[in-house]
């Protein structure tokens, strides 16, 4: 199905091979040919909420989902593919939260690490205020981590965007409200370093995250997060 999708977004743009580049609004429309070739009924903003649970010999069944705005889906199976899991935590399977230590399963990369090459400041921040409390965004160093032990941790979010340099095709990003200055001022510091201040102007126009040009629309780039500022929200996840 892989190889199925990226050639047919080839053809797109008539090229006799499969096509790794992407346009969000090609890609959209593929997939949802896709479905449509294979009899599948999508139903959007369909958030699980409650769950009914029937009792069994063996074990629990889920027989059906309510979702926020008060639709009922029943099935014989349900398979919870999504990011966060709340299907599955509804219906009570078992889960946990956070990274499994580097020894539970022999994996060197799990657990806590110590640094991250690409995304740690590459210049001298000051990371106090005024007052000398730390600054928003930022917490004090634990010491007693050690790297690879188990956490509550989790990934941080991350909006990937497709940005463009077409003055015709492009949305302004706007303020928003209640936009609050203080609250970026280690990133107004970290992007008015003289050592960072020239990337910021680069053709991408985000020094924090790369910008891959597209084959496919070359004044489209995808916008995706690096830098110790940038698209992720390192800690906003954790809660």
């Amino acid at each position: 199905m892989t190889l199925e999708f990226y050639t047919t977004n080839g053809r797109y743009y008539n090229r006799t091979s499969p096509m790794f580049d992407l346009e969000p609004h090609v890609a959209l429309a593929i997939f949802t040919d896709m479905l449509s070739g294979a009899n599948v009924t999508v139903f959007r903003n369909a958030q699980a909420d409650t769950v009914t649970i029937a009792a069994n010999k063996e074990s629990p069944v889920l027989q059906s989902v309510q979702t926020t705005d008060g639709r009922r889906f029943a099935a014989r199976v349900f398979i919870d593919a999504s990011y966060e899991g709340d299907l599955m935590a509804r219906a009570g399977v078992d889960y946990r939260v956070g990274r499994e230590s580097r020894q539970e399963y022999d994996e060197s990369l799990n657990g806590y690490r110590l640094s991250n090459q690409g995304h740690e400041f590459s210049v001298a921040v000051d990371p106090y205020g005024a007052d000398g409390s730390l600054l928003p965004m930022l917490m004090s160093f634990n010491a007693s981590l050690v790297a690879g032990q188990a956490d509550d941790r989790v990934q941080s979010y991350n909006f990937r965007l497709c940005v463009t340099q077409e003055p015709s095709n492009r949305v302004p990003f706007i303020k928003p409200a209640g936009y609050d200055p203080a609250y970026w001022e280690l990133a107004r510091r970290y992007f008015t370093d003289p050592k960072i201040a020239p990337r910021v102007a680069a053709p991408c126009g985000n020094v924090a995250g790369y910008c891959g040009g597209s084959s496919a629309n070359p004044k489209k780039h995808d916008l995706n997060n690096g830098g110790p500022i940038s698209t992720d929200y390192v800690g906003g996840s954790w809660k």
